[in-house]
């Protein structure tokens, strides 16, 4: 996540500040990502009224990691397919998706009824924190914006 800075970190910590759940993550919209990094490929869930990545962190409490801790890994193993992420989460939930009727708060409610713990989505104002370089395009997209690799970061 080679853009993310102290500042973009600290502005997610602070949402979270006035929220009450066990399981923050950070997300930001197609809008917010491709204005900034419009050539950088990201895998977007579409919800009804928008379509967002998640971020490359979350907080959550010590019992929730360690208690979700296979159902992330299972999830961050497919994490580039909404349509897997969705099947490994349940066939209702892929229905939802794919007609289109699941929301973020459905996906909210979704996620306590499954874990047992609050969840919440953080819209970001930040795309870098849902920048990560994990495929050769996204190097390549970054050295033209120069981003890592790129001439100014030389």
């Amino acid at each position: 996540v080679p853009l993310v800075t102290g500042a973009i970190l600290d502005r997610f910590l602070e949402s979270t500040f006035e929220m009450e759940a066990d399981f923050f993550a950070p997300a930001v919209t197609r809008e917010t990502s491709e204005e900034r990094y419009p050539t950088v490929e990201r895998t977007y869930a579409r919800l009804r009224g928008l379509e967002l990545t998640l971020g490359n962190c979350f907080l959550a409490t010590r019992d929730c990691v360690v208690a979700l801790l296979p159902m992330l890994h299972r999830l961050h193993a497919h994490r580039k397919s909404v349509l897997r992420v969705a099947w490994t989460i349940g066939p209702v939930f892929l229905l939802k998706m794919a007609l289109g009727l699941a929301d973020l708060p459905g996906v909210e409610r979704l996620f306590e009824r499954l874990t047992g713990y609050v969840g919440r989505a953080v819209i970001s104002p930040d795309p870098e924190i849902a920048l990560d370089v994990d495929k050769p395009s996204h190097l390549t997209a970054l050295s033209r914006l120069g981003g890592p690799g790129g001439d100014d970061c030389n």
